[in-house]
């Protein structure tokens, strides 16, 4: 990872309205510094991120599984309410 690149956190999800309008959801987050990793624990990994002006945090190994890489992204078409509006394959 380097530095300003972009990850989103969660699933990503396109709203299509009654209408049929389109409206993104996605929560995106921006890498802000380097890679900090520990040698007496080999699976251990931190990166300090950011969203907006004033929103910090760390990916780590513990909430690693939540984040994906932007061009990774797969956004779900959903309803209004949050309902899926096609299967999507596992």
């Amino acid at each position: 990872m380097h530095q300003g690149q972009e990850i989103h956190l969660g699933q990503c999800q396109v709203v299509v309205g009654p209408k049929g309008g389109r409206r993104s959801q996605v929560e995106i987050w921006r890498v802000n510094g380097q890679v900090k990793t520990w040698s007496t624990i080999p699976c251990r990994f931190s990166v300090p991120i950011k969203r907006g002006l004033r929103d910090y945090g760390y990916l780590t190994n513990v909430n690693g599984r939540s984040f994906h890489l932007a061009g990774d992204c797969q956004p779900v078409e959903v309803d209004p309410y949050g309902t899926p509006l096609k299967e999507t394959p596992p």
